[in-house]
């Protein structure tokens, strides 16, 4: 729903190439990132796209941006935990090790509550 409110198309306004494609060229893929060069941002009236009023859609974005409790919070890969696994995340990530192969262990499943080795789904333990 917050998509809906922030996009400008709804106030009949579009703009085009905000973002730019990146290759990565470690994994083969690509990444958006916003646009370095802001003169290259194309932008248009639409106003048959039109469904709100230009002061609802304002009103409606500062009460958005007015309920964010961290507004500097980093993003992407500038966080701190970008890159980390989800199941590392946790305060007992890194206190269990198997005991055969000394291989991390990784909680297994959502409701079990168990761990497991890492090295036991590739055949290593």
């Amino acid at each position: 729903m917050i998509a809906l409110i922030r996009n400008p198309i709804y106030r009949g306004f579009e703009r085009f190439r905000v973002t730019i494609s990146k290759k990565q060229f470690l994994s083969g893929g690509s990444k958006q990132e916003p646009n370095p060069h802001p003169d290259k941002i194309l932008e248009r009236d639409m106003p048959h796209l039109r469904i709100v009023d230009d002061w609802v859609w304002y009103a409606a974005n500062e009460v958005i941006d007015g309920r964010r409790r961290k507004a500097d919070s980093k993003r992407g890969d500038d966080h701190p935990l970008a890159g980390i696994p989800r199941d590392s995340r946790s305060p007992l990530a890194n206190l269990f090790f198997c005991a055969i192969c000394g291989a991390k262990m990784h909680m297994e499943g959502r409701n079990e509550g168990g761990y497991r080795c890492s090295g036991a789904r590739r055949g290593r333990c």
